[in-house]
């Protein structure tokens, strides 16, 4: 029913709309006024018609929807008015409160003024108290809704909401079926910004720990994606070492073996970064990521190379934070060189994917002894596969390409065989290594300058 057929005739502002023919939502949203709007909804609600109530939120909730904003400066603005709205939270009817939650919702979308009055006036308060006394899983969905609404005012107030959600919230909302990828999705939302508040840090990984305590496994994506925006968006101020204290590290070893690829390839992004804090990982673990990472290789198909690829870049940073765990994959992996070289070569395989599986190439070569090193350079044509790294602009990567360099012209230059490796080098031309020194940061500069004197005095 629309509203402009039941409302009482004793009211001139309600009169002037009276004489109006029914609008649409889509009509009625060119000069909709809220606020008088709401005087309306006032009335009605003093009333014991229930469906009218009724019909006029689901109204009002079509008008929200096609509007762009709420104008607080149209008509006569009272923002004492707003308080009906808290008042409908509480109403007897169920489909009115839902109704009710929904509009609220949307009023704070479209008006920072209203949602700062909302939450000023103790509106989050007023929807702590309902999850209390609320049993309905729709009715916690809705208000569930309000809360992501009030977070998106600002961030200061998002961090005031986190320090006074109590645990057992969170607990009834991932018992909704349709809510787990909007709390999935709300949490990366704050788990992106930039946060030097360390209790808003623990508060969130205290959210994310209660899910693993309960083992809430559709979670799980959720949980690593936001682990890693804590790391990468907030690397200035997070704290990696809460991550080791609230025990996180048991939970991302559990991860790595994931059968969701998603979820493997976030926890090698997580794991690489805080493991140089403290190498947490076992042998065990060592030997299942070798074993799955040799499977993936025996079956190498388009889809598989992105985690191939994910692997490799893994265990190359294993290698360089740990000498016994890097032995065992230096050792493991000297074999499978020939099929990785090849995938280098594939056409499925993107510019980052071969980053990163050199990454793990020249991490295996780098720690070769003498013999095995000039075998792998002789048999392989090494630098035929590794020509593209000139054509990179990943400072990481030629560091690693270049230290390899010259780690090689040390090793040759000890045992006896600087013409070997010369003539490596004059495979490579003097020119893409000038050119790699204009585009190159200080460090890796030293480190061309020495292999140019090199291939200078060997003329």
């Amino acid at each position: 029913m629309n509203y402009k057929e039941i409302l009482p005739n004793e009211s001139p502002t309600l009169r002037h709309h009276n004489n109006k023919a029914s609008l649409k939502a889509t009509d009625l949203k060119h000069d909709f006024d809220f606020f008088n709007y709401i005087l309306k909804l006032k009335i009605i609600a003093r009333g014991n018609d229930f469906d009218v109530l009724y019909d006029c939120l689901d109204e009002l909730e079509n008008i929200l929807c096609e509007i762009e904003f709420i104008d607080v400066t149209q008509g006569e603005v009272d923002f004492e008015d707003l308080k009906l709205f808290f008042i409908l939270l509480d109403h007897p009817d169920f489909d009115i409160r839902v109704k009710n939650s929904i509009c609220i919702s949307l009023i704070i979308l479209k008006s920072q003024d209203i949602g700062l009055y909302f939450y000023h006036h103790n509106l989050l308060e007023h929807i702590l108290n309902r999850f209390e006394v609320e049993n309905n899983l729709a009715m916690n969905y809705r208000m569930f809704d309000i809360i992501i609404s009030l977070s998106s005012l600002n961030k200061s107030i998002l961090v005031e909401i986190l320090k006074v959600l109590p645990i057992n919230v969170f607990d009834k909302l991932i018992e909704i079926k349709s809510v787990p990828d909007r709390f999935g999705e709300f949490l990366i939302t704050i788990s992106g910004y930039e946060h030097e508040n360390v209790d808003f840090q623990i508060r969130l990984l205290e959210i994310l720990q209660n899910l693993i305590e309960k083992k809430k496994e559709i979670m799980y994506l959720y949980i690593v994606k936001c682990i890693y925006q804590m790391i990468i968006f907030n690397s200035r101020f997070f704290d990696q070492k809460l991550l080791f204290s609230m025990n996180f590290t048991q939970f991302l070893r559990m991860m790595l073996f994931s059968n969701d690829y998603n979820i493997v390839v976030y926890t090698h992004k997580i794991i690489g970064k805080i493991i140089y804090h403290d190498f947490f990982l076992t042998e065990n673990d060592i030997n299942l990521l070798l074993h799955r990472y040799n499977d993936l290789l025996k079956n190498i198909v388009g889809s598989n190379i992105n985690m191939i690829c994910s692997y490799a870049k893994f265990l190359a940073k294993i290698i360089i934070c740990n000498q016994d765990m890097g032995n065992q994959i230096v050792k493991t992996e000297f074999n499978h060189l020939p099929t990785m070289l090849n995938i280098l070569e594939a056409n499925e395989i993107s510019f980052q994917q071969k980053i990163n599986l050199t990454h793990l190439i020249l991490s295996i070569i780098s720690s070769l002894e003498y013999t095995a090193l000039s075998h792998i350079i002789v048999e392989l044509n090494i630098f035929d596969y590794l020509s593209f790294i000139f054509m990179s602009d990943k400072q990481n990567l030629i560091k690693i390409f270049l230290n390899f360099l010259v780690n090689l012209k040390n090793q040759f230059e000890v045992n006896g065989n600087v013409e070997f490796y010369q003539n490596f080098l004059r495979k490579i031309p003097l020119d893409e290594f000038l050119s790699l020194k204009n585009n190159s940061n200080q460090e890796c500069i030293e480190l061309i300058q020495i292999i140019i004197k090199f291939i200078e005095n060997s003329k």
